[in-house]
């Protein structure tokens, strides 16, 4: 039995489905909810039973009786964040009773979808709904005792959470949580320290312990709450590229040292980036819930303000907005930049670096897309002298990467060894990486501007 009498008593207390209802969805929007998140039409015939009527409760408690259990463990969970999010949303506090009442619905939604998982096991399949036990969980792995390989691995798993924490928080870069998100906040915290644990225990890990990426992303932010200025200010220009070549320098090490190979990590990890992902989740619904009440309110009334104050013909300006926060109240300023032609957000076109007159400005490192864009680059850092080396040769001409690491270091190059030579290679590599991930970002493309090929380095446009 998937089900007993005490988890359907408990999930449809909490799901509201007393009246045939389930928590605050129209017939249209539950349909479409099952739909997109399980490929379910919740009409289908199979889901009939000999239930009195096809109300939207009775419609799930068909499913409940029909799918899989590792699917009924998915909708629960998804309908419990689902709640969860709408409240939080809608500013309303949260009643004890309900909050003992969402634990339950997770310890239900957990046990079912990870039941074949988790046979032996049901002592951590009760944690992952216990922050304490799932960090206790995951500090209990002995990382030293891992070969370096298997390091390898659960390094690359691990940074992977720990960069879509950092993006998913950024989100669009308005609207910065300073408060409401302490479980996430206590996953990350434990995230980066596990990351810097693993990267201290094996010396193959001293290149990444010593790249700028490292010191730009793991020892700065130490967590979201006290990271939004940070983040705001130098989103594009140092944490976006660093962000980008950590990831590759972790994945050329797992490509050349560990062969892509695929270890098994413990439950207890399993159950822990679980947590992390469903608070992540979580995060992203309010965020883009906050983001279309700003487009769709406040925005309009700046706008109204702006033009009864200036001249309407005036094509952008920008103003200081202020707003607050559903959680505590917290108040932050943002400049907005309000384009008048546009009655609502829209999508940047992408767009192709071959239509575009491109040109470098070496007096203040910016690259210039024609008048579509503008690129700029950290004046008299590595990216500024390789794009000051490259634009002052031909388009598709071919240069030795050793021309472009005396450009960047203003040396000359002498003979070496092989270790110091892919030092050096490295340090060339990641300003190329860095420049063609700014140029993406920024421009909306897909097309990289320069090229590495074999030993050279060309300027495709």
């Amino acid at each position: 039995m998937k089900l007993s009498g005490n988890d359907k008593k408990i999930l449809e207390t909490l799901f509201n489905m007393r009246g045939g209802y389930v928590l605050d969805f129209s017939d249209g929007r539950m349909t479409e909810f099952f739909k997109e998140e399980f490929g379910i039409n919740i009409y289908d015939e199979k889901y009939d039973f000999d239930f009195p009527s096809k109300s939207k409760a009775n419609r799930l408690r068909g499913i409940w009786l029909k799918e899989d259990v590792m699917v009924v463990g998915q909708i629960i969970l998804s309908l419990v964040d689902y709640y969860e999010t709408s409240l939080l949303v809608e500013n309303k506090e949260i009643p004890q009773n309900t909050k003992e009442l969402i634990q339950k619905g997770r310890e239900i939604g957990a046990r079912l979808l990870f039941n074949e998982m988790a046979k032996g096991n049901e002592p951590i399949v009760k944690a992952i709904t216990d922050k304490t036990a799932l960090i206790r969980n995951l500090n209990s792995i002995d990382y030293k005792a891992l070969k370096t390989n298997e390091k390898i691995y659960l390094l690359k798993v691990l940074y992977s959470y720990y960069e879509a924490i950092i993006r998913t928080y950024y989100g669009s870069g308005i609207f910065f949580l300073t408060s409401g998100i302490d479980d996430l906040n206590d996953y990350f915290k434990v995230l980066r320290k596990r990351i810097i644990d693993i990267i201290a225990s094996d010396d193959t890990f001293l290149d990444i312990k010593n790249s700028h990426a490292y010191t730009q992303i793991i020892e700065p932010i130490t967590s979201l709450y006290s990271s939004a200025e940070f983040l705001d200010v130098i989103w594009d220009d140092a944490i976006l590229p660093s962000i980008i070549n950590m990831r590759e320098d972790i994945a050329d090490k797992d490509l050349f040292e560990n062969q892509s190979e695929i270890h098994q990590v413990g439950i207890g990890l399993t159950f822990f980036l679980e947590a992390v992902k469903r608070e992540m989740e979580k995060m992203k619904k309010y965020l883009d819930q906050r983001n279309k009440s700003f487009y769709a309110t406040d925005l309009p009334k700046h706008k109204e303000a702006f033009e009864k104050a200036f001249d309407k013909q005036k094509k952008e300006e920008v103003i200081k907005h202020e707003h607050t926060h559903l959680f505590k109240n917290s108040i932050q300023e943002k400049d907005i930049v309000l384009d008048f032609k546009q009655e609502k957000s829209e999508a940047k076109p992408r767009i192709k670096l071959s239509d575009y007159d491109i040109s470098f400005d070496d007096e203040i490192a910016q690259l210039n897309i024609g008048d579509f864009a503008k690129v700029s680059f950290p004046s008299h850092k590595n990216e500024h002298y390789v794009m000051r080396k490259l634009f002052s040769q031909r388009k598709n001409e071919a240069i030795d990467w050793q021309e472009i690491y005396e450009a960047m270091t203003n040396t000359k190059s002498t003979t070496l060894k092989g270790e110091e030579i892919e030092k050096q290679k490295k340090s060339v590599k990641d300003a190329v990486r860095a420049i063609n991930a700014r140029v993406k970002e920024i421009c909306n493309t897909d097309g990289d501007l320069l090229l590495w090929e074999t030993k050279c380095i060309k300027r495709l446009y």
